[in-house]
C-alpha cells in the first residue's frame, strides 16, 4: 500500500539567551585565550556580541585592536577559546541557566515524527556542544547544525540549514515549513530573510516591542508556555 511521505516541519533553535545564559563565561573566555596569543593589545571593548558569529566577532575584535590576524592565527584562537571555556562552564561551576520551558518543550519536539530539531547558532561547533552539555542537553538532539563558522553573517546560515536538511533527507522543504526560534533581531532577520517562520524570545536583551518590530511573526516571553511555538507548527 502506499503510504505518503511525513511532511516535516524543521524547527531551528538559536543558543546563546534563547535556550541558556552563561553569565559571561563565552567572554571570559574569549578574552583569556586572547591575552594569551596575541596580549593586552587585543581588545574586545564596545563589541556588541549579540547575535554575532563566533569568527566574525574574532575578526570584528582583531580590527579594532588593529591586528591583521592570520588564518592561522584566527583557527588558534578558536582552540584556546574552547579550551577555556570548557573550563569556564566545568562540571559544578554553575555559571550556566537553562532559559524557562526549555527542556520541556523539547522533550515534546522530540517525540514528535513530524519534526525534525536543528540549531543554528554562532557558536564555534565545540563552543555550541559545551554550552548545550552544561544543561544536560545532548546536540546530536539536533540532526540538522549549523555553526558561526558556516557562513559569514547569520543570514547565510538560514541557507545553509534547508541544505543540510535536504542532505539529510534526500528532498527539499520549503522554506515556510522551517520555524526559527530566537532572543535577537540578527535571528529575526536570518529568518525572514529565508522565508521561515519566526518566533522571538525575550529572554535576551531585547524588549519584545522591539522583536515584534524587527519583524517577528510571534513573540512570547520564554517557552515556559509551549503554546505559541505549538501554535506555529499547526497545533
Amino acid at each position: 500500500m502506499y503510504r505518503a511521505r511525513l511532511m516535516h516541519r524543521l524547527v531551528l533553535f538559536d543558543i546563546d539567551a534563547t535556550l541558556l545564559l552563561t553569565s559571561g563565561a563565552g567572554m571570559r573566555a574569549m578574552k583569556k585565550a586572547s591575552l594569551e596569543l596575541f596580549g593586552d593589545r587585543f581588545s574586545w571593548d564596545v563589541l556588541d556580541t549579540s547575535g554575532g558569529l563566533d569568527p566574525q566577532l574574532f575578526r570584528e575584535a582583531a580590527r579594532q585592536s588593529a591586528f591583521a590576524a592570520s588564518r592561522a592565527e584566527e583557527l588558534a584562537f578558536r582552540d584556546r577559546y574552547e579550551e577555556h571555556l570548557d573550563r569556564e562552564l566545568a562540571p559544578g561551576k554553575d555559571v550556566v541557566e537553562a532559559m524557562p520551558g526549555v527542556h520541556g518543550i523539547l522533550e515534546t519536539l522530540k517525540a514528535r515524527e513530524d519534526i525534525v530539531l536543528g540549531i543554528l547558532t554562532g557558536n564555534y561547533p565545540r563552543a555550541a556542544a559545551l554550552k548545550l552539555r552544561a544543561i544536560d542537553i545532548d546536540i546530536t538532539w539536533f540532526p540538522v547544525r549549523v555553526f558561526g563558522d558556516d557562513g559569514l553573517n547569520r543570514s547565510e546560515l538560514g541557507a545553509v540549514a534547508l541544505r543540510r536538511y535536504t542532505e539529510m533527507h534526500g528532498r527539499p522543504i520549503e522554506p515556510s515549513r522551517v520555524l526559527i526560534v530566537g532572543d535577537t533581531p540578527k535571528d529575526v532577520e536570518c529568518g525572514l530573510s529565508n522565508g521561515f517562520q519566526v518566533l522571538a524570545v525575550g529572554t535576551g536583551k531585547y524588549p519584545l516591542g522591539e522583536l515584534l518590530a524587527s519583524g517577528a511573526h510571534r513573540v512570547t516571553p520564554d517557552l515556559s508556555d509551549p503554546t505559541p511555538l505549538l501554535e506555529m507548527l499547526g497545533d
